[in-house]
């Protein structure tokens, strides 16, 4: 929202913004728009650390097919092989 890069964020500089997002002009953000807004910044950012597109699913979007190893045990797991069946969370990193 701060255009102009001054570490502050003007009226004119947020009703700006809010236009940019309220795409139908309607006086309101919905969570389409959110949705929008959310998924062009990610890209953004991608793009920018990556100087390409990015990759991966937009949120909404259904996430591509792999295989994981097993963390415990043999073998590999698909994930079109477990959805619908319980919710399925993907955690990439280390909390210790």
């Amino acid at each position: 929202m701060d255009t102009d890069s001054d570490g502050e964020v003007t009226g004119g500089e947020y009703m700006k913004f809010f236009a940019e997002v309220d795409r139908d002009g309607n006086g309101s953000i919905n969570q389409k728009e959110l949705i929008i807004l959310i998924n062009k910044e990610r890209q953004e950012r991608a793009a920018a650390a990556l100087h390409q597109e990015a990759a991966g699913p937009n949120v909404g979007q259904k996430a591509p097919d792999f295989n994981l190893r097993r963390l415990h045990g043999e073998g590999t797991i698909k994930l079109s092989d477990v959805i619908g069946e319980k919710p399925i969370v993907l955690v990439f990193g280390s909390y210790t």
